[in-house]
């Protein structure tokens, strides 16, 4: 009995200090380094401050008078989101990116006046397809005319 008691006090002893020594051990990090994060700052495109902002809709077949060096905005008439946009580009033009021209945007167009003259604006609507199977009847695009004159 002496000896299995001895036994038992001997095996407590190590299994305390494999604990202990479990408990004290240093554990290691798996860590992964990621790479930094590149930050990138950038510039949306700033169109100038307009000295009027012509309403297409209110100026349709009307004479608008702006001066060399002028810059105006067109804004965006309701009843399509596509437009184009025909003028004289001897007398305007155009701030707005060549890309954006066709959907400006809520902003609208942007054109500088660059010559003594006259110009027709013409904005003509962009006929959407016909999204059904039975063929639409054919729709006229919306169109504003106003004149502009440059002095």
């Amino acid at each position: 009995m002496r000896k299995f008691i001895l036994f038992l006090i001997v095996a407590i002893f190590f299994t305390q200090s494999c604990t202990a020594h479990q408990a004290l051990s240093t554990p290691t990090i798996n860590a992964t380094t990621t790479p930094p994060i590149e930050e990138v700052t950038l510039e949306m495109p700033t169109m100038p401050s307009p000295s009027m902002t012509i309403d297409p809709m209110r100026q349709r077949g009307k004479l608008v008078t702006v001066f060399v060096g002028d810059i105006f905005a067109i804004s965006v008439p309701q009843g399509s989101p596509k437009w184009k946009v025909d003028y004289a580009g001897s007398v305007v033009e155009p701030l707005t990116p060549v890309e954006n021209m066709k959907e400006p945007g809520p902003q609208g167009w942007f054109f500088r006046a660059i010559a003594t003259g006259q110009t027709d604006i013409r904005l003509t609507s962009h006929t959407p397809p016909c999204e059904s199977s039975v063929p639409c009847p054919p729709a006229p695009p919306i169109v504003f005319v106003f004149t502009l004159e440059v002095k």
